[in-house]
């Protein structure tokens, strides 16, 4: 079996007997395709594509990570993004993970407590969270470790005291709700006398 490398503009193209086999981007698998190699089998031709893939993956996600953090989803995506297979993808995060790199948990902790420093409620991050794709389950675990409701209170009151000389009852009352605050808390923690 031949294969021949085609180079297009963006993209680099794995050919098995003229037939497109695979598709490569240009800009970050051209210095390992410099030329056609004949295989004896499928099985051999897949494995020098993995060991290629793997150096990508490898090389890409620590390029990426470099300038900034990201979740274990999103850095799959880009990986996935520029041609690398998903299971391959997988296993550089998995080892991203293991070295400390990525890390879902305190990724979400920072979101959690920037949005709290903004002003939002548990319900508004919550939905903020699910929106960016993260599991329920693990932003349950870290809401209930990051924010109390001690603290929800406190920003209720909070926000009552700097909005009650500008808004009626049920204005503040429909901005807490818009700010991902909890109804039956702001009910409890409003004190419509003093509005």
């Amino acid at each position: 079996m031949i294969v021949t490398l085609v180079n297009l503009k963006s993209e680099i193209e794995v050919q098995v007997n003229g037939i497109i086999y695979k598709k490569f981007s240009k800009r970050l698998f051209e210095k390992y395709f410099k030329e056609g190699k004949k295989f004896e089998s499928e099985d051999q031709l897949d494995s020098w594509l993995v060991e290629i893939e793997s150096k990508v993956a490898q090389k890409q996600a620590y390029f990426l990570l470099s300038y900034k953090s990201y979740p274990s989803h999103s850095l799959l995506e880009k990986l996935v993004d520029v041609g690398i297979r998903k299971e391959i993808a997988q296993r550089q995060i998995d080892e991203c993970i293991k070295l400390g790199y990525v890390n879902d948990s305190a990724f979400i902790e920072h979101l959690i407590k920037k949005e709290k420093m903004r002003g939002y409620g548990s319900r508004y991050i919550k939905s903020r969270l699910i929106g960016k794709k993260f599991s329920r389950q693990i932003i349950e675990i870290m809401l209930e470790k990051t924010i109390s409701q001690e603290e929800e209170r406190s920003s209720i009151k909070s926000i009552c005291n700097k909005l009650k000389n500008k808004k009626t009852e049920r204005q503040i009352y429909q901005h807490l709700l818009r700010k991902g605050f909890d109804p039956q808390l702001i009910q409890e923690n409003i004190n419509w006398q003093e509005i």
